[in-house]
């Protein structure tokens, strides 16, 4: 079947009023109109969102409440990104932070003087999970895991994704990785030293 004749069949399911609105929305496009000014720009953001929500121009009602299939259009984007193919390096449980809260905030200082002593696997775990990790997993919007992050992200939605350069940390080899808070893993992207080069470039 023809692109054309597809798209005549589903037109033809359409009412005099669908096709009102489809017809002004095609004449949009054939002036110019760029599609992130209009309603589909309105209808994509609906979908990577992971709550429903009502923004006021008729849109949430054609907007399904739940994730739709991962093989849509306009499928939700992942709650994180994860590289399926990279070598997985699972973390140690992180521990609990000895002090108060005010204690350790008052405590903070940077450092400019590094002895070059590796730090352990469990100390970069718990670092990851207290500033970036999954503290918890929810059930809602059509997910059975709904992660909860240690910080806050507009929502939850499009966290930011945390790389990181190991140099010098006690059983893992060094090298640029992805950390998946989800399942507290490295993803391993690319093995060997970088920190002269990332340095550089800062």
């Amino acid at each position: 079947m023809s692109a054309k004749t597809e798209l005549q069949r589903l037109v033809d399911l359409l009412s005099e009023y669908e096709c009102g609105h489809l017809l002004s929305a095609v004449q949009d496009v054939a002036h110019g109109e760029r599609f992130w000014e209009g309603d589909i720009g309105l209808l994509y953001n609906e979908y990577v969102k992971a709550r429903f929500f009502n923004i006021g121009r008729n849109t949430s009602n054609i907007v399904p409440a739940g994730p739709a299939a991962s093989d849509d259009i306009f499928a939700p984007i992942p709650m994180v990104k994860a590289y399926t193919d990279a070598e997985r390096v699972p973390l140690p449980a992180p521990q609990p932070p000895q002090g108060d809260l005010g204690t350790l905030l008052h405590q903070r200082r940077s450092r400019r003087d590094y002895t070059g002593a590796p730090i352990s696997a469990a100390q970069l775990s718990t670092m990851l999970q207290a500033a970036c990790g999954a503290t918890e997993f929810v059930s809602g919007y059509g997910y059975t895991r709904l992660p909860l992050r240690s910080f806050p992200s507009s929502g939850g939605l499009q966290s930011p994704e945390v790389y990181i350069s190991v140099q010098a940390v006690e059983g893992i080899s060094p090298g640029i990785y992805h950390y998946h808070p989800i399942d507290h893993v490295l993803e391993l992207l690319k093995p060997g030293q970088h920190g002269e080069t990332l340095q550089n470039l800062s």
